[in-house]
């Protein structure tokens, strides 16, 4: 495994409302569906270069995951699972450690309004045209 990835348990009625929202984000080519009928879950998460080896037992009772290999998007692939209901969802990192990913996690507080400032003026762009003072006569 080169990359963070994210691991959901899903159940096969979930995944059919899981996995179009999965293509639909743009991580369908990414995703790869794995179940118990091809073998043990941890073993096919070793064969892909996902440290297995501090995966929670939840992992050993489950009979279907959705790993996606997300990089960079973790968080947001991670984000899109739970929100479509998959539960529980895990960021995997490459040194093997699995962090639990919930919408705590999700949802940020919006950002203050942005109030626009007065541009400051440029000097000299706008002022008056420079006026020489009127002349005196010295002669008197």
């Amino acid at each position: 495994m080169i990359t963070d990835v994210v691991v959901a348990i899903l159940d096969r009625e979930a995944l059919a409302s899981v996995l179009p929202a999965v293509h639909t984000h743009g991580f369908g080519h990414v995703a790869r569906v794995l179940t118990v009928e091809r073998g043990a879950l941890r073993s096919q998460l070793k064969r892909m270069g996902v440290p297995a080896e501090g995966a929670p037992a939840s992992i050993d009772d489950a009979t279907t995951l959705l790993v996606l290999s997300a990089a960079a998007r973790s968080s947001n692939a991670a984000g899109l699972l739970v929100r479509a209901a998959a539960a529980p969802v895990w960021i995997v990192s490459r040194n093997g450690e699995w962090r639990a990913f919930d919408d705590a996690v999700t949802f940020v507080s919006p950002a203050p309004a942005i109030t626009p400032s007065p541009t400051p003026g440029v000097p000299g762009l706008h002022d008056a045209p420079f006026t020489s003072p009127p002349a005196t006569d010295s002669r008197s």
